[in-house]
């Protein structure tokens, strides 16, 4: 099973301030990146087309054309429900039927599922416009009697809830109805199969839904095999698990630009074969680009939302580990000794075929990028099926283009580290976390320079950094933890925190300069690590400089990337 999907929500396409527009010009040439890196299957917008009942402009039907022809899909792989904005108001009748629901309490999930076709038909006329939409885009009919209904694409199941058609009063949040009756209706002949991908989509987020709702909409999940329930209505990203009915609840940023959000989109994947199962979120910044979205909480750090369920779990490594050894500095490892420390007996080596190396001309840098570039090559056919084990110890410019070169945040790639006592380590339960200063002073923005500095593993003085790059007329960003010293951050847990900091602080930046400046003194693992932070789709080009001791100048200009 694999699978691919876009989803936007609350485009509020009459909403047509300067950030909107742009955002949602921008939006394609994010699309284009996303289908050109796989192919997507689905397009899914959960609600709000228009804003505050507005005509559906000729404007609105060619931007959702555009979003077809962009994606690569036909208007079959493309699903979309109305949200409360999708709503007339107008109806004194309408409004009057609403408030008799919402006064009857508890009671109102009776009083829903024994309204008359008559009632019904009143409350639903409401989305005519939308329905009209609907049926011009989709060339079908909206089965509007229905309110909630599933089609069928691909293999894959699309359950769509009309989660707006009893909209039409403020303060609609923890008091609307689905209808319980309507929706098994919709349900129970459906042959929803535990095997097929399931995905509900509609407007409203679950904590909108009545309490007596919610508790039916559980049921109805677990027993028809509901894996995703796609929505937006909030105008943030949130996701979270519901282990016992198995459900991945996914909101989505909303498509237009205000004070309150910048807005955003979501990827969803599903691949049973490699196990590579996540939900990717990415926000628009009003200074122009797409990020990371960074705010989603705990569950999807720096973005991303992988999860792990028996219908659908994690990565699979169906070969041996692979050892991957890039060490140019001292003596070389004793690769046999290493295997048989390490427990891995007879697997696949890479080992980079330098040693004991001192690298003072440019012409030497670029030759060692080169060989590291090869190097690397032949590893990244391996990280599809195995778990990649990496032994560092080299010049922190070639181990920062080896993780450039990987381009890989899974979890497949294990880094170690060798500490104080001769040992290679990878994590320990005892690791102290490392807190981290983080510094900005923005000098002279139209320099276009930024100076990056990591002070991990020892102090770096702006002396040194003077002589390539003034630190008193450029911008510049420090990563500092309390006295540094070599071997105080060397575990897996340690490392990644501060590539987290180091990774979303320094995005908030890459978009206003064109060349980075990166001094940093800092642990091999953490310098692999750093250079997977460098992305070839957003960073500017990125200036490394090598560390050395003893040497004045203490650093030395090694090359570029990017």
């Amino acid at each position: 099973m694999k699978y691919r999907w876009i989803h936007l929500s609350d485009i509020h396409f009459a909403y047509k301030n300067y950030q909107s527009n742009r955002l949602r010009g921008k939006l394609f040439d994010k699309i284009a990146e996303i289908v050109k890196q796989d192919k997507v299957n689905f397009l899914f917008i959960t609600g709000d087309i228009t804003d505050k009942d507005a005509e559906y402009d000729e404007d609105l039907y060619k931007f959702i054309t555009e979003l077809l022809r962009v994606t690569e899909l036909d208007e079959k792989h493309l699903f979309f429900v109305p949200g409360n904005h999708d709503v007339s108001r107008k109806s004194k009748e309408r409004i009057e039927k609403i408030v008799q629901i919402r006064e009857a309490g508890d009671k109102g999930l009776d009083v829903v599922n024994d309204l008359s076709d008559d009632s019904i038909e009143m409350l639903l006329s409401a989305q005519q416009k939308f329905f009209t939409l609907y049926e011009h885009i989709k060339k079908e009919k909206y089965p509007v009697k229905d309110i909630h209904f599933v089609r069928e694409v691909d293999g894959a199941k699309i359950i769509h809830f009309n989660t707006a058609w009893l909209c039409g009063m403020d303060g609609e949040e923890g008091r609307l109805f689905l209808g319980s009756n309507k929706l098994y209706s919709c349900l129970k002949d459906a042959g929803l199969k535990a095997d097929d991908l399931n995905i509900a989509i509609g407007h409203h987020s679950f904590e909108c839904f009545h309490r007596m709702e919610q508790d039916q909409l559980k049921g109805f999940m677990k027993d028809y095999n509901i894996d995703f329930y796609l929505s937006g209505h909030l105008h943030e990203a949130m996701i979270n698990y519901n282990s016992h009915i198995d459900t991945h609840f996914c909101v989505c940023r909303q498509m237009r630009s205000d004070n309150f959000d910048a807005g955003g989109l979501a990827i969803g994947n599903i691949d049973t074969e490699t196990g590579n199962n996540n939900i990717q979120f990415h926000a628009w910044n009003q200074r122009g680009y797409w990020t990371w979205d960074t705010e989603v909480g705990h569950e999807a750090p720096y973005g991303i939302y992988s999860f792990n369920t028996a219908k659908f779990p994690a990565t699979k490594y169906r070969e041996n580990p692979v050892v991957v050894i890039h060490k140019t500095m001292n003596t070389p490892i004793n690769q046999q000794k290493l295997l048989n420390d390490m427990g891995f007996g007879k697997v696949p080596v890479y080992h980079y075929p330098y040693s004991n190396i001192e690298i003072s001309t440019q012409e030497e840098w670029m030759e060692h990028k080169s060989n590291t570039d090869s190097f690397i090559n032949g590893v990244i056919s391996r990280l599809k099926d195995n778990v990649v084990h990496i032994f560092p110890l080299s010049q922190i410019p070639l181990l920062i283009e080896m993780g450039y070169m990987l381009q890989n945040d899974n979890d497949n790639i294990k880094i170690y580290q060798f500490d104080e006592n001769g040992k290679w380590v990878l994590d320990s339960e005892n690791a102290e976390k490392i807190p981290v200063t983080i510094s900005y002073i923005e000098n002279n923005p139209k320099t276009k320079k930024l100076i990056v500095v990591l002070e991990i593993s020892s102090t770096i003085k702006n002396e040194d950094i003077d002589v390539y790059v003034s630190t008193s007329e450029h911008s510049i960003l420090r990563f500092t933890i309390d006295n540094p010293l070599r071997y105080k951050v060397i575990y897996e847990s340690q490392v990644k925190d501060i590539k987290s900091k180091f990774r979303s602080e320094t995005e908030k930046h890459i978009y206003d300069y064109d060349e980075i400046h990166l001094f940093a003194a800092m642990p091999a693992g953490l310098s692999v690590e750093v250079g997977r932070c460098i992305l070839r789709s957003m960073w500017p080009k990125v200036y490394l400089y090598n560390h050395r001791r003893q040497n004045d100048p203490r650093y030395q200009f090694a090359f570029s990337i990017n």
